[in-house]
């Protein structure tokens, strides 16, 4: 009976629209899992993208308030570009918790090329890495499983045929290319490292 009344309650709100979301931005606060799940499953409804935005700032959280945003996303479509890139950012946590449950988050919601694609893309938005960022980059598209490395080599392929030059890729897409290929890298990735030794970067 409690399921019927919520979904009674939520088919009205989604009903209002827009009017509803601000009530419902400000419930994710709620301390019952019900209220705040309920919250997040009518904004996914009615507007997705102000839910990812109301969970940004808490992806920069460590701890519970973290998990419970990854949690959150979570129950947004697999394909949805906004959450995607926060889960992306929550690879990047300082916590290895919140980087591990974001790992998962993604490897549920994309398959594995898309995967090392949203990691090597996220990638080249930023300039400044910890070394434990990197390694979590590095693990996340390892964790694509025996393939990693033709995905890799797949997608720098692709990269590298748009730019045309090695020189125009970013830097920590080329060091994380060759650190997965240094382990887990197969005799088709050669013709891929042949193109990058032609960067002077070296």
């Amino acid at each position: 009976a409690s399921n019927g009344r919520l979904e009674a309650q939520r088919a009205a709100l989604v009903s209002l629209g827009d009017a509803a979301v601000p009530a419902l931005v400000a419930l994710y606060d709620d301390p019952s899992s019900t209220l705040y799940s309920f919250a997040v499953a009518t904004l996914v409804e009615i507007d997705e993208p102000a839910l990812v935005s109301r969970l940004s700032p808490e992806i920069r959280k460590s701890g519970a308030a973290a998990v419970k945003a990854v949690d959150a996303l979570e129950a947004t479509p697999a394909d949805s570009t906004g959450a995607n890139r926060l889960l992306l950012e929550a690879l990047s946590s300082k916590s290895e918790e919140v980087s591990d449950v974001a790992l998962g988050a993604l490897r549920r919601r994309l398959n594995e090329q898309e995967l090392v694609d949203g990691v090597l893309g996220y990638v080249a938005d930023r300039d400044r890495f910890t070394q434990r960022e990197v390694l979590a980059y590095e693990n996340a598209i390892k964790s694509a499983g025996p393939k990693a490395g033709d995905y890799v080599a797949d997608t720098m392929t692709r990269m590298l045929d748009v730019a045309g030059d090695p020189r125009d890729l970013v830097w920590i897409q080329k060091v994380l290319a060759l650190h997965v290929l240094r382990d887990v890298g197969t005799n088709g990735a050669l013709s891929l490292l042949g193109r990058l030794r032609r960067d002077p970067g070296g």
